[in-house]
């Protein structure tokens, strides 16, 4: 999600609302970029030349270090505007101010503070430290803090997502982090703070630190960032956080080494029409649900990792199926014949498959054979091709990536760039690498029904042709090729066209076109709809062959 800019902690308690941290040290939204904001590497020392510290005492210096702006504001301003009233606690929080949009779940810890001994009372082991917190929390029994503690009793935390979405993505990038990251987190940090105060000790420490850099000049943003991260296992997760959101990956974290998380915005495979033809489309269509992809028999998963190393990550106590699907995937085999190799039902593969799936730990995609088509996609990321080609140079040196992926430059089956026998192997594994790093993509076969003006008029060609010297032009001209879409959806007329269509074949071959009509709508690629009829290549290649002068077959992905 690269609209995300920062994350910010504000906590408020008995003193105040505190402006905590914020990660990264100097995040830049659009608008200032475009400004011409400073270099966000550049430390606190030429900050305050800038100010002209010598003009400044200790306390106006510590001043400008502490109300250092953040997109434009002041911390302590964006404190009391992200520390909502307590009846808007506990509920999602998102305010959009100038391009940038605040998300969080504000929560209030006052109200909670009596379920501290209910939750200790669960965990024996951890009563001692349950009822510590009690004490420490209570407003009458609360412990001295030393007097450079910032925080005393923490009433509410919210930990703030800023970003800056493009309007089209607005609601659905804020629905995922709110659902997917947002709520997990802040329940980890609500449950821990309630147990032992954690929120509240990690608040002291960053803001001691922070304290430390405003009374010295020399401390710079690295510096400070830097203790920060070495001393507060609060501010690591969220930099864990930060950099998993921003690169779509699997953010592990262990809050207070007590709640184990592993937090991520689940693929997003955008909505787009399976008819190129018609992009406003808004038929239901069965290939894909809302975000996941629906999985087939002729589907199969690509393993983004190494298959020990991933073994050697899922927990003691999984299901010994997943780690024997694991070990079984391969790019060549099919969903539908794992299934017979594992010797389990097919809808526990979909399961083990959707849960790699969601993980991002593999893709989906359909098994690998030299017949399909491949080709480099038009918004292929190029970006670190040179590290990608001195990886794929070490894994297949016969082979030269440029010169492998001009191959794929016009559609052809994949069978015709390999040289010979001898190199499949090789050449399927280079494919297999290429998939992973998303510089090529399958393109499929789709079909369209086009009825010809004889069969529409009811004559075969022969006798067309004799009425065209007889008939006019403009009623000759009226009568043109008719595309359908579908059986389904054709008229009675288009019905009685069909079936004169499929009568000029024998009534075997006529039966099983009138039962494939209804996918010749451009919708249905071919090894969809082998797998709905239950038919082999085969049998397809035979309904191709007998009807290709009225079928028109177009390939995209």
């Amino acid at each position: 999600m690269p609209s995300l800019l920062a994350i910010l902690l504000i906590v408020n308690s008995s003193r105040g609302h505190h402006f905590v941290f914020r990660y990264p040290k100097n995040p830049v939204s659009n608008a200032e970029r475009n400004e011409g904001h400073p270099d966000p590497g550049e430390n606190i020392q030429s900050s305050f030349k800038r100010l002209s510290v010598g003009n400044l005492d200790q306390s106006e210096v510590k001043r400008n270090w502490l109300a250092e702006n953040l997109f434009g504001y002041e911390p302590h301003l964006l404190a009391d505007i992200l520390s909502p009233k307590a009846s808007l606690c506990d509920s999602r929080f998102q305010l959009t101010i100038d391009g940038l949009t605040f998300v969080g779940h504000p929560t209030l810890i006052i109200r909670n503070l009596t379920k501290r001994n209910e939750a200790g009372s669960e965990n024996g082991h951890h009563q001692s430290k349950t009822a510590a917190s009690s004490s420490d929390s209570s407003p009458t029994g609360e412990k001295q803090e030393n007097s450079n503690t910032p925080v005393s009793q923490v009433t509410m935390f919210h930990l703030v997502f800023v970003m800056e979405p493009a309007a089209l993505d607005l609601n659905r990038e804020v629905e995922d982090l709110y659902n997917h990251v947002i709520t997990k987190f802040t329940a980890a940090l609500r449950y821990e703070q309630i147990r032992c105060g954690y929120v509240r000790q990690e608040a002291d420490r960053i803001m001691a630190l922070t304290d430390e850099a405003g009374t010295n000049i020399e401390f710079g943003y690295d510096e400070l960032m830097g203790r920060v991260l070495a001393q507060s296992s609060l501010a690591r997760d969220i930099a864990r956080i930060y950099y998993a959101v921003k690169t779509k990956s699997v953010a592990q974290v262990e809050v207070n080494n007590y709640i184990s998380l592993s937090l991520q915005i689940p693929p997003y495979l955008p909505k787009t029409s399976l008819n190129f033809l018609e992009e406003d489309d808004t038929e239901s269509i069965e290939y894909q649900y809302e975000h996941y992809p629906v999985l087939r028999p002729y589907h199969t998963l690509l393993l983004l990792e190494n298959a020990e190393q991933l073994v050697s990550e899922i927990p003691f106590d999984s299901s010994p199926t997943l780690i024997q699907f694991i070990k079984a995937l391969t790019p060549t085999k099919s969903l539908a014949e794992l299934h017979e190799v594992i010797d389990c039902s097919l809808a526990q593969i979909y399961r083990l498959a959707a849960h790699l799936i969601y993980w991002k730990k593999a893709k989906l995609i359909d098994a690998i054979s030299i017949r399909n088509v491949y080709v480099t996609p038009p918004r292929a990321n190029f970006t670190n091709v040179a590290t990608i080609a001195e990886q794929f140079q070490a894994d297949f040196p016969q082979l030269d990536l440029f010169t492998l992926l001009s191959s794929f430059s016009t559609p052809k089956a994949y069978s015709s760039i390999i040289p010979s026998r001898e190199q499949r192997s090789v050449y399927i594994e280079a494919l297999v690498y290429l998939l992973k790093q998303d510089l090529v993509i399958q393109l499929h076969t789709y079909i369209y029904l086009m009825i010809p003006k004889h069969i529409k008029l009811g004559y075969n060609v022969e006798e067309l042709e004799e009425l065209q010297h007889d008939m006019s032009t403009e009623l000759v001209a009226s009568s043109t090729y008719s595309l359908i879409s579908g059986s389904e959806q054709a008229t009675d007329v288009e019905r009685d066209w069909l079936k004169r269509l499929a009568s000029s074949q024998p009534r075997e071959v006529a039966s099983l076109f009138q039962r494939l009509t209804q996918y010749f709508d451009g919708k249905h690629h071919v090894e969809e709809i082998m797998y709905r009829e239950n038919l082999s290549r085969k049998e397809f290649k035979l309904i191709l062959n007998r009807y290709q002068e009225y079928l028109v077959t177009v390939i995209h992905p």
